[in-house]
């Protein structure tokens, strides 16, 4: 026997109650997931743009990838079937207008000739 965890990044926005109903059912319908101990849910972090929130559940030693995958995608058409949205930190997209590159070489340049 193997133990499975995986772990997802939960948006603030989202009903914490519902994913982790949701992972325990997901993890509970597979037929290799063994049924006793049960799957487990907890949240095991919160950091500054999400919530941490774990699924463990026990497997067949030999059937731990095939099931691992499986699972993965079942709980990612789940969530999508439930519109429930996994979090990634922000992203921030700079755009230069023409005539600035030559600015920021300078920037960079004089920042570098100060170090």
């Amino acid at each position: 026997m193997r133990d499975l965890s995986l772990e997802f990044r939960i948006s603030f926005d989202e009903d914490l109650d519902k994913v982790k109903q949701l992972l325990v059912e997901t993890m509970e319908s597979h037929p290799e997931i063994i049924k006793d101990p049960a799957p487990e849910v907890s949240v095991s972090g919160i950091e500054e743009y999400y919530i941490n929130i774990e699924i463990g559940g026990a497997v067949k030693t030999e059937n731990f990838w095939n099931v691992y995958q499986e699972v993965l995608c079942m709980i990612k058409e789940r969530f999508d079937q439930e519109g429930i949205n996994l979090a990634a930190s922000p992203t921030q997209n700079i755009s230069l207008q023409k005539g600035d590159q030559a600015k920021v070489r300078s920037l960079l340049k004089s920042a570098h000739e100060n170090n």
